[in-house]
């Protein structure tokens, strides 16, 4: 440009010059993030358009504002859009507040677009036995801690072992937890406890009213996080201040502020803080191993693992009374049958317990425990009794319990059916494991020696009493008795040690708790093949019967007794049998003085 005069004598030009407009720079509102009862971070897009700009956020309870901060980016410079941001604090809960980004240079003021964000209500807190207080946090339908668990004592008070020392850690078999590099100070307050999965499966490590969450329980948080690809950048505080860099995908944006506390190898080494978060889930999937969630710096998905419960892992507790769940050992493991076990803590709800088995982990067959429902604050004994199983077999199963809080899992354990066997006149018995020893469940029957040579049938009383070795059926009616009380025999028949298939001998030994009670755990519950009252559980699976007996020719206590020969001799032409009655629970072991009585035979594997 240039300035120019005129008069009566001419026109006169001034210096011709130049200058360049100022652009206003442009301002776009955007969304506050990682907003809490008490602070928000304000986020906006500024371009400078080459001018220094001072970026400012102005907010409020109305669109008058009245406060105003800095961004964290100001001054700007340059010509493209920049994010910016601007952390507040000091703003109270369950409030609506108002905002806009403002951005001012040489050129002129401009302003974002008037946003809103409503603070939540003031934190909800939950403490331990040992008062420690955690916030939490809600994600959709849950509610979980949102640090770490720290605590040192189980819910009821009693203390968890702090374990230091490697070796005594990879030799656990039970709870015991530790501080990362055995550093309280340094690793406590931020990282939480390291605790082995044994501690987890108490069912008393959180605090009441809370549980550790169930492999049911993540899946339910990833699934509403859109899936465990993205859900860990959802999960994980952002920033590098814990979290080794690039934190890969980090934004919080649920609050649950996951934190990469290491873990505990079952070796004892300490490894990975900084780097990788790992959380036990309550869900074991057999004796050694259970589920655990992972978390890491570099990806921000979430991993779903299989580790050895003897690492120790972080914990995040969710809200609710999930009932405990524990499997244990299977029992009177028959060829066609067994007793199936567990412990069950219902944590005062009314709970439905039952057993999946199968021949797989995915089971399929579901039987429900005989003391389903179950209630109270303290665990108990479940079990169920199931039949119709296929002999020589593995079968999967574990315990499952439902109620109000959730549903919980015993871990996967195993047993085998012991194949059947079958005498030379070909029947078939089945068989049942009882400690060590592998049975016969069902009374012996066959009319010939494993040789193949006959054994005398007997009916006449005079002969039965002044005879050798002889068998008879009770009675002397095969058709009403011959099943399921088996044949009566001479001790003869049993001293030839011939008379139980091959690989089998006869012999009747005790291994539980003492003759008093012994009996009662062998003998078939009910009064179909006993008389009242029967004092029996058969928690073995033996299935001892009334058989009865025949002494020096006359049939006797039939209903009431149930004789079992052994195979030792006493001398003198004596035997040693075993007697169970119907009216008490003893294992009576007697000598006779005569080997000339009918008894029954079972038959043990050698």
């Amino acid at each position: 440009m240039r300035a120019y005069v005129t008069n009566g004598v001419g026109t006169a030009y001034g210096e011709d010059i130049q200058f360049t407009t100022l652009l206003l720079p442009s301002a776009t509102t955007g969304a506050a993030s990682s907003v809490t009862s008490a602070s928000a971070t304000l986020e906006g897009t500024v371009n400078a358009n080459n001018s220094s700009t001072t970026v400012t956020f102005e907010y409020g309870l109305t669109t008058g504002y009245g406060l105003t901060v800095t961004a964290t980016q100001s001054p700007l410079t340059g010509s493209t859009s920049t994010p910016v941001s601007a952390p507040t604090t000091g703003l109270s809960p369950s409030t609506t507040y108002h905002f806009r980004v403002k951005a001012a240079s040489a050129g002129g003021t401009v302003y974002g677009n008037d946003a809103t964000f409503d603070t939540p209500a003031s934190p909800v807190t939950v403490s331990d036995f040992e008062g420690n207080i955690y916030n939490t946090v809600i994600i959709g339908t849950q509610e979980w801690m949102a640090e770490n668990l720290k605590a040192t004592k189980f819910n009821d008070g009693s203390a968890i072992p702090l374990v230091t020392d490697n070796t005594a850690w990879s030799n656990l078999t039970t709870p015991g937890y530790s501080w990362y590099n055995n550093d309280m100070a340094s690793y406590r307050d931020i990282y939480g406890t390291l605790y082995n999965w044994f501690t987890v499966n108490t069912g008393k490590l959180c605090p009441t009213g809370w549980h550790v969450p169930t492999d049911p329980d993540w899946t339910t948080l990833t699934t509403y996080l859109g899936g465990i690809s993205v859900a860990g950048g959802k999960l994980k505080e952002a920033g590098t201040t814990h979290w080794a860099s690039p934190n890969e995908g980090a934004t919080n944006e649920t609050g649950f502020t996951a934190l990469p506390g290491g873990n505990r190898y079952f070796n004892g080494a300490f490894e990975y803080v900084g780097s990788i978060g790992d959380w036990w889930s309550a869900s074991g999937i057999d004796p050694t191993n259970a589920l655990s969630r992972g978390m890491y710096h570099h990806i921000s998905s979430v991993s779903i693992d299989n580790h050895d419960n003897r690492i120790g892992f972080s914990i995040r507790c969710i809200k609710g009374e999930l009932p405990f769940a524990r499997t244990d050992a299977a029992s009177a493991v028959a060829s066609s049958s067994v007793t199936l076990n567990g412990n069950v803590y219902a944590n005062g709800a009314s709970t439905t317990v039952t057993f999946e088995y199968g021949t797989t982990t995915g089971y399929g067959s579901t039987a429900t425990a005989s003391q389903s429902p179950v209630t109270g604050t303290t665990p108990g004994d479940i079990s169920v009794n199931i039949t119709g199983l296929n002999p020589g077999t593995l079968y999967h199963f574990r315990v499952k319990a439902v109620n109000s809080g959730g549903t919980s899992y015993g871990t996967d354990l195993t047993f085998t059916t012991p194949a059947t066997v079958a005498d030379i006149d070909g029947n078939s018995y089945n068989t049942v494991i009882i400690g060590t020893q592998t049975w016969m469940q069902e009374n012996l029957k066959t009319t010939k020696y494993n040789d193949g040579t006959d054994v005398p049938l007997v009916t006449d009383q005079i002969a039965w009493s002044t005879s050798g070795a002889a068998y008879c059926w009770p009675f002397n009616n095969q058709a009403t008795y011959g099943y399921p009380y088996g044949a009566l025999y001479k001790w003869y028949c049993v001293s030839t040690g011939k008379l139980c298939p091959t690989g089998w001998h006869e012999v009747l030994r005790t291994f539980l708790g003492g003759q008093s009670i012994a009996g009662g755990k062998l003998k078939e519950t009910g009064t179909y093949h006993w008389n009242d009252p029967n004092l029996a559980t058969n928690e073995t699976g033996f299935t001892a019967l009334g058989g009865g007996e025949r002494d020096l020719g006359a049939f006797d206590q039939f209903g009431l007794q149930g004789t079992y020969w052994s195979a030792t001799s006493s001398g003198g032409g004596n035997a040693i049998y075993y007697e169970m009655a119907n009216s008490n629970t003893n294992l009576f072991r007697i000598t006779v003085i005569t080997a000339h009585c009918g008894r029954s035979v079972r038959c043990i594997k050698d």
